[in-house]
């Protein structure tokens, strides 16, 4: 939950309304017409439950990147998730932890994007119910008790915003707040291996991009 916190920028229970694909051009390229395909989906911000300091959060419409196809033949064989993800199914509500792009995570659609792709967590009769990781990908193991997905499992949406509201970033990546995600992410690393991150100046600090 820190790490969603930290990077993130704001949760919100959204409702999928459709979905789209993006051409890979190298499958048209390949004889047996293999590759994958990605996905994105048009989702509508219903209601934001929490949203990170200094943001201004999104509202209305966004378009995220979600899974894909496995192509095969010039055909959609299979669905397929990411880091044992959920398939966003068009209809149904999520709750999810949304972040901007920069130079670091750059979706395929839009300027906004789910933070991990285990953050689409299906809510049923008003209560976050994540996928439990045993159905996933056949992985053995259920997720730690510790783990984010287990912490809000059954909970309400209003027990889910005070969870939030009540957890404390990363204080090293607080400190670095003001970069894009993937720039901050980089700055944390550095800063814990006892280097100066790219871009610092020379006391170690980092400059934003002026840009």
């Amino acid at each position: 939950m820190v790490d969603w916190v930290s990077y993130g920028d704001q949760l919100s229970v959204v409702t999928v309304l459709s979905e789209s694909e993006f051409p890979n051009p190298s499958i048209a390229r390949n004889p047996a017409g293999e590759g994958l395909m990605r996905r994105a989906v048009t989702a509508r911000i219903d209601r934001t439950l929490w949203v990170a300091p200094g943001v201004r959060p999104w509202s209305g419409e966004v378009e995220l990147d979600s899974g894909g196809w496995i192509v095969k033949n010039f055909r959609k064989a299979q669905p397929v998730v990411f880091e044992h993800g959920t398939w966003a199914e068009v209809g149904r509500r999520y709750l999810v932890a949304l972040t901007r792009s920069d130079a670091e995570f750059v979706p395929i659609f839009g300027e906004v994007f789910v933070l991990h792709p285990q953050a689409w967590i299906p809510i049923e009769e008003g209560r976050a119910m994540p996928v439990d990781r045993r159905l996933a990908f056949g992985a053995a193991e259920p997720y730690p008790e510790e783990y984010p997905l287990e912490r809000i499992r059954g909970r309400s949406l209003e027990e889910v915003a005070a969870l939030f509201a009540a957890t404390e970033p990363d204080p090293v990546a607080q400190r670095y707040r003001h970069l894009w995600p993937g720039a901050r992410w980089r700055a944390v690393e550095a800063e814990r291996m006892g280097s100066a991150p790219e871009g610092s100046d020379p006391e170690g600090h980092l400059v934003p991009d002026p840009g």
